[in-house]
């Protein structure tokens, strides 16, 4: 009896530096989460030294159990800590903190008596704030909970955003984002160590916008990106429509989801499996542009500078964000000038050859997304003109609401001279003659820019379906279009994709 008790003892300080030997011990009907073993370590480290770690792993194979455990352990082994656990809503916190509490007991942790309202037990205040014996304290609570003026040991931030519609809004992108950055990472105390962890949505989550605030800050604390998938060595095939067909793999974890499991799944969710089991959040579509050539200094001798807009016409997906906040607008500034190159042409016996002519390249030298308001994007358009490239034609697309745009800027701005384009066909059909000219190394970038990799990106995950983010693309092939025409490679009102006409003007 001697011997078991020490043994039992033994584990229990193990279980300080060991997650797993933990869970063995106080969660017995939770089995040994191997698969998440990469995880176990980093919350074992944060328990010698702060550690930051961003997990994006797929749901239901237990990244919040595992939290969760930690949370427990930390009250168990830890003087005073303070814990912080924020998701999407309160009521949703406040279950995590509930099964924390009642783990953090089994383990041995006396909690403080609950508070007590008109003699009745008020469980949700119990849960969104609650201490132990030791003076540890628990918080729990949603994106809009209160989170200034408490400082924190350990940031837990769970499941930021709460289903596909919140994913792809701009509105709630920017509020999980400001939740995080501006909010919790204020609230650090020394040695603190924090967790972000959520099944992954598309480019613009939280985690995808911490890999580009990673990427460009070389200040930025040491983040370790932990990437955990449903389907290793994923093996694939495609049909003749497009549509991906799963034809193996290894299972993350088999005694849970096995590979048919995985596979009906797959059938069942469409394009959000591979976001949210895969962490693949490449847009499900033909990829149109490659990736963008380089280069050190643009040409501009026997070049024309021109300036594209793309004009935000929708709000976002609400009607009170669309009163408060547009849809932004693309806006693209290159130099367009010609290159020798080679056309196909088919003889009257169908026999292809090459003949030499010359070709549209661009070097395009600022490219950004702006929220602006109508009469500020004119007066934007108009500084862009006249003050930083004098004499630049601005290419306006009129499609919608702003054909009214040009009429305004006669009244307005009477010095800003606009070239109306309007668009014809598809974003996809637009944007192929562009896309060639990119294949070609003929729309190139400069090496260096703070505006670069958001504007490459944009290109590089371009998939012509609707309702993406593709203003800039839709500036870049406007632009790319009228280069053809103004420099003779085309006749005006027929492009080489015969997808937008434009009007003339005086330049």
């Amino acid at each position: 009896m001697l011997r078991a008790r020490a043994r039992v003892e033994l584990d229990k300080r193990r279980a300080e530096f060991d997650l797993r030997k933990f869970i063995e011990i106080y969660q017995p009907h939770y089995r040994d989460p191997t698969h998440m073993a990469e995880v176990c370590a980093e919350l074992d480290r944060s328990m010698r030294e702060p550690v930051y770690c961003a997990l994006e792993a797929p749901p239901r194979h237990g990244k919040t159990s595992v939290l969760q455990a930690h949370c427990a352990r930390l009250l168990k082994y830890r003087q005073k800590p303070r814990i912080a656990w924020c998701t999407y809503a309160n009521d949703v916190a406040y279950r995590r903190s509930r099964e924390v509490r009642e783990l953090a007991a089994r383990a041995g942790v006396w909690v403080g008596e609950e508070q007590k309202t008109a003699q009745q037990f008020d469980p949700s205040k119990s849960v969104a704030f609650w201490q132990t014996s030791s003076g540890g304290l628990f918080i729990a609570g949603g994106r809009h909970a209160q989170w200034v003026s408490e400082g924190f040991d350990l940031i837990v931030y769970d499941d930021a955003l709460k289903d596909a519609s919140e994913a792809e809004s701009p509105t709630f992108q920017e509020e999980a984002w400001k939740t995080y950055r501006s909010t919790l990472m204020s609230r650090r105390e020394p040695r603190c160590s924090v967790f972000v962890s959520h099944q992954r949505w598309n480019v613009e989550d939280v985690i995808g916008r911490l890999r580009d605030w990673l990427e460009k800050d070389p200040d930025a604390p040491p983040f370790v990106l932990i990437t955990l998938r449903a389907l290793e060595n994923l093996r694939v095939e495609t049909d003749s429509n497009g549509v991906e067909r799963i034809l193996g793999g290894d299972p993350l974890d088999p005694t849970r989801y096995d590979l048919p499991a995985l596979i009906e799944t797959a059938s069942l969710l469409g394009d959000y499996f591979w976001p949210n089991f895969q962490q693949d959040v490449t847009p499900r579509g033909r990829k149109v542009f490659p990736e963008l050539a380089r280069y050190k200094v643009p040409q501009s001798v026997g070049a024309v500078l021109l300036v594209s807009c793309d004009p935000g016409i929708e709000g976002s997906e609400t009607k009170e964000a669309k009163k408060t906040k547009p849809d932004p607008s693309g806006l693209v500034v290159a130099w367009a000038y010609l290159v020798d190159g080679f056309k196909v042409v088919h003889d009257r016996h169908g026999v292809a050859r090459r003949v030499p002519c010359k070709r549209v390249q661009l070097d395009v030298i600022w490219a950004e997304q702006l929220w602006l308001e109508p009469l500020d994007l004119l007066q934007f358009l108009f500084d862009l003109q006249h003050v930083h490239y004098v004499g630049a034609p601005v290419l306006l697309e009129e499609a919608s609401a702003f054909r009214i745009l040009e009429l305004v800027a006669a009244r307005t701005h009477e010095q800003l001279a606009i070239v109306p384009v309007t668009p014809r066909g598809s974003k996809m059909l637009r944007s192929l003659p562009t896309a060639a000219s990119a294949r070609e190394q003929r729309v190139r970038v400069p090496e260096q820019g703070d505006w670069v990799p958001k504007f490459c990106k944009e290109v590089r995950t371009f998939t012509g379906k609707p309702g993406r983010k593709d203003n800039m693309v839709d500036a870049l092939t406007q632009l790319h279009d009228y280069a053809e025409f103004a420099l003779g490679i085309q006749e005006a009102g027929a492009t080489s994709g015969g997808t937008s006409s434009m009007g003339r003007s005086g330049y």
